[in-house]
């Protein structure tokens, strides 16, 4: 895939919510970058975007499909899950950043990264983006630039799966003092639920969405995540504590918003 083929692709793809695939990023990211900010000017006569992007298996696209529905603003779902997209961002827009516990998140982050190495998907060649140690690195990186880095408003995942209206108020809250972000329309749970498993729902998510090893939303176990877990629980338990106090960090930024 040439940079032209890129390109033209990445200018079909809806400004409601442009979803960049993680390789395509990592292979073009000056381009990537130009065909994102093309949108954000295009998207400024509409309304504020908001963008949304955190690392992979962290509900991205479950929660930018609930942020989409409840504000009447473009929603930009990058899912670069790549540090370099908080770095180079310096728009005053909201950036929400869906954050979920280590050990699941890493969990599933392995069984996705050895599925689209063993079958060359989204032109995933290189074998180290599966390693452990990779996967691990990366997140650990990814949540010390996001201690330090307080503009990024923090959606944890255990929160807004189960409450997703919480998570919309302290959007509002969080924003107050720059923006005034108005809420369109509440969802309950059911409806969300309703819309994802509705009839065009391959269609609107992709075929991948329901996917065991790549899925987005509530679906059927991998039948190599109970070994994934076993070797994270014997071989990284420390490393994954680590992190996951660093997660817990994130998260009391998010509690301490008073919505």
């Amino acid at each position: 895939m040439n940079a032209l083929i890129v390109a033209m692709k990445l200018s079909e793809l809806s400004l409601k919510m442009i979803q960049v695939p993680i390789m395509v990023v990592e292979q073009f990211p000056k381009l990537i970058m130009k065909v994102r900010f093309l949108h954000l000017e295009q998207a400024m006569d509409k309304s504020i975007p908001i963008y949304l992007d955190g690392l992979e298996r962290s509900g991205n696209m479950y929660l930018a499909n609930v942020v989409r529905k409840s504000f009447n603003h473009d929603i930009i779902s990058l899912r670069t899950h790549d540090i370099n997209t908080l770095i180079n961002y310096k728009e005053t827009n909201p950036f929400i950043v869906p954050v979920r516990d280590a050990f699941e998140s890493i969990a599933s982050a392995k069984v996705y990264r050895n599925h689209t190495y063993s079958n060359n998907l989204f032109g995933d060649n290189q074998i180290h983006n599966s390693n452990i140690g990779t996967i691990i690195s990366r997140y650990s990186d990814y949540f010390d630039y996001l201690i330090k880095s307080p503009q990024f408003f923090i959606a944890p995942f255990h929160i807004f799966i189960e409450d997703h209206d919480q998570v919309i108020d302290k959007i509002v809250k969080f924003h107050e003092d720059r923006l005034e972000l108005k809420i369109s329309k509440r969802y309950t749970i059911e409806e969300i639920f309703t819309d994802i498993n509705g009839d065009n729902a391959v269609e609107s998510y992709g075929e991948n969405a329901f996917s065991p090893e790549l899925g987005n939303f509530p679906r059927e176990k991998a039948k190599e995540r109970d070994q994934v877990e076993s070797t994270l629980l014997k071989k990284y338990k420390d490393e994954i504590k680590r992190i996951q106090d660093k997660v817990d960090v994130l998260y009391q930024r998010y509690y301490d918003i008073e919505a």
